[in-house]
């Protein structure tokens, strides 16, 4: 049981870290393809500088990816978190509950008895 967004908030966060380590694995990864033969002055076989750019692009996509996805959880929890303010005007003795994990169903957002 947890506050309202809660879950969802912390989701978004992991989607932002996952995001920035796979952003900064394509800066490595590209740095490393075009800068370090500049740098050691040698130069690698044509398909090595294509592989090492495509593994960099790749990281740099799937960084976009995790950050669009953490852009959709917080909006799930700014929906979860009015959802709560308009169940906070039940009578009295309505209990509310959120992302409750219910075993063989999952998580339930909001249940309210």
């Amino acid at each position: 049981m947890g506050r309202a967004g809660k879950y969802i908030r912390a989701l978004a966060w992991d989607y932002r870290w996952r995001g920035f380590g796979s952003w900064a694995l394509a800066i490595g990864c590209i740095s490393a393809t075009v800068g370090l033969p500049l740098l050691l002055k040698f130069s690698l076989a044509v398909p090595l500088y294509l592989v090492g750019l495509g593994v960099g692009l790749v990281l740099f996509f799937r960084g976009s990816m995790l950050f669009r996805q953490a852009a959709r959880a917080d909006q799930g929890a700014k929906g979860e978190e009015e959802i709560a303010k308009l169940l906070g005007h039940f009578p009295k003795g309505w209990k509310t509950e959120f992302n409750r994990r219910v075993h063989g169903v999952g998580h339930i957002d909001v249940i309210s008895t």
